[in-house]
C-alpha cells in the first residue's frame, strides 16, 4: 500500500545538491573524520562534498556534477573505489544504529525502517517499520468486514 522509495529521495538525504543535480556526498554521515591524504584523495574541490562518480578534468578531481564537462566523464577508478569503502552511518541518525560503506548506503535506505514513506491509500507519511501496522489498523481508506452487517468495505 505504501509507495517505494523515490530515487531522488535517498539522493536527497545522502548527496550535496547542486541546482537540479546531486554533487558530492555529504560528509556528516561519515563514520570517522578523514586524514588530510584521505580529504585530498576522496574530496570534491568544487562542492566540497565526498565525490560521487569522481572524474578528472583539466588535471583536477572533481563529482561528474562538478566538472565543466559533464558529457564526456573521465572515471578516476581508484578514487571511486576508495570512495566506495569509507565507513558511513545512516542518515536517519536518530532511529537508525545502520552502519556499512557508502556503496551500501542507498540500497540500505531501500529497506532501512526508519525512512519515511507515503501512504498510496491516504497519503500519511510514518516510518517504514509501521508499513504493516497503519496498513492493518489505522489507514482510514482500508478495507475492513463491517461487525454490524459483515459486508467488505471501506473503513472511511
Amino acid at each position: 500500500m505504501a509507495s517505494k522509495l523515490q530515487p531522488d529521495q535517498s539522493n536527497d538525504l545522502l548527496c550535496v545538491r547542486k541546482g537540479d543535480e546531486y554533487c558530492g556526498y555529504r560528509r556528516e554521515y561519515l563514520s570517522q573524520n578523514l586524514s588530510k591524504m584521505e580529504e585530498r584523495f576522496v574530496a570534491c574541490k568544487r562542492c566540497s562534498g565526498i565525490m560521487r562518480e569522481a572524474s578528472l578534468c583539466k588535471g583536477e578531481t572533481t563529482c561528474l556534477a562538478c566538472s565543466d564537462t559533464p558529457k564526456q566523464p573521465n572515471p578516476v577508478k581508484d578514487v571511486q573505489d576508495s570512495i566506495a569503502t569509507l565507513d558511513v552511518k545512516c542518515p536517519l541518525l536518530r532511529d537508525c544504529d545502520w552502519k556499512g560503506e557508502l556503496s551500501e548506503a542507498e540500497s540500505h535506505l531501500k529497506d532501512c525502517l526508519s525512512f519515511l514513506i507515503v501512504c498510496k491509500e491516504c497519503k500519511q507519511i510514518f516510518p517504514r517499520r509501521d508499513e504493516e501496522e497503519h496498513e492493518d489498523n489505522y489507514c482510514p481508506v482500508r478495507f475492513i468486514d463491517c461487525v454490524h452487517c459483515y459486508k467488505h468495505g471501506k473503513a472511511e
